[in-house]
């Protein structure tokens, strides 16, 4: 709380974890990236992606009644303001997500430098490698190529195919009945080999089992779905595909 009764969980948490981070990791360089208002290439190839979902909680000490659209914003405002005084460099983008910001950055703002993305979004899991690791708040453990196949048995690349044809419920995006990771990692080895495998891959993989009479209903699902789990690839990746000229000059 502020000495006139205003409540900064919000603040105070983000400083901390910041704080703790960098001592933690000894950065050279520490990027903050706020959402830019959403993905408008995203929404106009799916209008309902992301519909629905409520931002996160700022006051996590509070009820809801605490968490105000006022107090939310005002505590956003005044962290920004912050972060200013201190060499952090803030990253905002107007019209794309946080998460094609951080996906650009990743790939051509810092080529084989040694990256720490803070995080708990398995989105980011497509970008891992030798250089690039996770560090999930919700795990409060490091995420690397190592612990992604240990975890799904599967190289970063693969696992993004693979969610194409589970969907993301988070994000609102659909994907194929009745197939998860578990059901893909068991019933299509391809996607769980050291080489890089694409949605048509897969889709090609469930034709040939029906052609040889298999009458599993995860493989009439796939193909009936191709077009769909075509759609998610283009939603989930993270690379230039959604951001305009413009969004990367900035």
């Amino acid at each position: 709380m502020t000495y006139d009764d205003k409540h900064i969980g919000g603040i105070f948490g983000s400083l901390t974890s910041i704080g703790s981070l960098i001592e933690r990791f000894r950065p050279r360089e520490v990027v903050v990236v706020w959402e830019g208002g959403g993905s408008q290439r995203r929404r106009a190839l799916y209008p309902e992606y992301k519909a629905g979902r409520k931002p996160a909680k700022l006051n996590r000490l509070y009820d809801e009644s605490y968490d105000t659209e006022e107090n939310r914003s005002w505590q956003l405002k005044l962290l920004i303001r912050c972060l200013r005084n201190v060499t952090i460099r803030q990253v905002y983008v107007s019209g794309c997500e946080a998460d094609d910001v951080i996906g650009y950055m990743v790939r051509y703002s810092y080529p084989g430098d040694d990256i720490v993305i803070v995080s708990s979004d398995h989105d980011y899991y497509q970008l891992l490698s030798e250089k690039v690791t996770i560090y999930s708040p919700t795990l409060k453990k490091i995420v690397d190529v190592t612990a992604l196949r240990e975890r799904f048995g599967m190289i970063p690349s693969n696992y993004l195919v693979a969610r194409c044809f589970t969907g993301d419920t988070s994000d609102n995006i659909k994907g194929v009945k009745g197939v998860g990771l578990k059901t893909l990692s068991k019933r299509v080895p391809i996607i769980m080999g050291d080489a890089p495998t694409t949605v048509n891959d897969i889709v090609s993989y469930a034709h040939s089992q029906l052609e040889n009479g298999s009458s599993l209903s995860i493989w009439q699902g796939i193909v009936s779905c191709a077009e769909l789990s075509q759609l998610n690839y283009r939603l989930m990746l993270l690379d230039v595909t959604n951001l305009s000229a413009s969004q990367i000059k900035v």
